[in-house]
């Protein structure tokens, strides 16, 4: 801040740029990035448009990005694309991994052929950015659940854009930065010459989370497969993949073509090992206060906090579908005496977009002198704010019945509203539960 206030940079550009958050009392600023590795993201002509910061020690979240501007826009933007776009072109194949270190180690050891999402999920924008270079991608993740859920999400929007797509997976424990740093840049060639057709990966992967041992799961396995294959635009290769499917769940080829020529249909997810995933899909992430925003925080940096915030609150009364669910999972882990961390909310949560929002929500915290108090205030702003709500509904509708001339309406309806006056004020005189 203090160096970009040197060069005479007004605040606000700083602000907006994403580099600076203002404090929460309005005195001044602190620098979002401040105490992380920064890793410039770089466009297709070579100049810095964003950052991405990595912390040194084990604090999380782990990594913080930029929020979007006018010159960043993260479903358009590949980090490394830059540099290594040619050799994608000369390959006929784009690596896709993960993280930013992921694509810098094995890329200083030779394997240049990758690019990274900054932090998001692929999208079609970047789909048609590769395939510029080339139609084959070979995805690399982690071995973990998230890096299988994220393949999964990924493998039918690439399908639907006419790409080839493989996966390569990772032994379990090591991600492409550090297998390459233990076994070198060969060995991680020898996995990328190796691939699993996505097919075969997805198929695997059902098949390893639902026993298709019951002609219930076995047309769950087929309705999650059918919605891959309807994807693939290559008539021989949709028709050898029914075939394949019908011997591998032992079903009638000619009834899975049938269904296959149905009109589509919205087979139920079943990613997930359990029911612990809350798919959200097109949410609103912004639409969450910063009230919402400080004791959700507030609740992860310090687990024995949860405790108050559910005798006061519940997950309902949280503003919006997102700070809901969010709220639920901390209480849930809460109830079932697991700890609570950044870490285990992306991994429960899938939502689009929880992770840059859980940095958001990280970053605040700093800035908190007297967290107690800021928890408190919140509360009861959050208490307040629904009562006003609800308060504004209620005239609403005494209103309606006014116009309509429902008496008996309108008299239950001022008792009830006075009745919520009486808590609104009680609330306010007395503080929290």
């Amino acid at each position: 801040m203090g160096h970009l206030t040197k060069k005479e940079i007004p605040r606000e550009i700083i602000e907006k740029s994403g580099l600076a958050i203002p404090k929460q009392d309005g005195a001044g600023y602190y620098d979002r990035f401040r105490k992380r590795l920064m890793f410039p993201i770089l466009d297709q002509k070579d100049k810095v448009i964003a950052f991405g910061g990595r912390v040194l020690d084990d604090t999380l979240p782990k990594y913080m990005n930029s929020p979007e501007t006018v010159i960043y826009n993260k479903s358009k933007t590949l980090f490394g694309l830059n540099f290594t776009k040619r050799r994608i072109s000369e390959k006929d194949a784009a690596v896709i991994v993960e993280g930013y270190t992921d694509l810098i180690i094995p890329y200083q050891n030779g394997v240049n052929n990758l690019i990274a999402s900054c932090g998001t999920s692929l999208t079609i924008d970047h789909i048609r950015l590769m395939r510029r270079y080339s139609r084959n991608i070979i995805m690399v993740y982690d071995s973990d659940k998230a890096g299988e859920m994220a393949t999964l999400r990924n493998l039918d929007i690439l399908l639907a854009e006419d790409m080839n797509v493989k996966i390569a997976e990772m032994p379990k424990g090591y991600d492409p930065d550090s297998f390459v740093r233990k076994a070198g840049a060969a060995a991680f060639e020898k996995i990328l010459a190796n691939p699993t057709g996505l097919f075969e990966y997805k198929l695997n992967h059902l098949l390893s989370h639902h026993k298709a041992d019951t002609i219930e799961s076995k047309v769950k396995i087929a309705g999650e497969m059918l919605i891959t294959i309807r994807k693939v635009n290559n008539a021989v290769l949709r028709s050898a993949y029914i075939k394949k499917l019908a011997d591998s769940l032992s079903l009638d080829e000619n009834s899975l073509r049938e269904e296959l020529a149905k009109p589509k249909k919205d087979y139920a997810a079943s990613y997930a090992a359990d029911d612990a995933y809350i798919k959200i899909t097109n949410a609103d992430i912004g639409g969450l206060s910063t009230a919402d925003k400080t004791v959700i925080g507030l609740m992860v940096e310090d687990n024995t906090v949860i405790k108050a915030v559910k005798e006061n609150l519940s997950s309902a009364e949280f503003g919006n579908a997102i700070a809901q669910k969010i709220a639920e999972s901390i209480f849930k882990l809460h109830d079932e005496m697991k700890p609570v961390s950044y870490a285990s909310l992306i991994s429960r949560l899938e939502i689009t977009g929880v992770g840059e929002l859980l940095s958001d929500i990280a970053s605040m915290q700093e800035n908190f002198c007297d967290k107690k108090k800021n928890l408190e205030d919140c509360i009861r702003w959050i208490r307040k704010n629904n009562i006003k709500k609800s308060l504004e509904e209620m005239q609403q509708r005494i209103r309606k019945a006014q116009d309509t001339g429902e008496h008996d309406k309108i008299t239950d309806l001022v008792a009830r509203y006075s009745k919520l006056m009486k808590e609104s004020m009680q609330h306010h005189d007395k503080g929290l539960r």
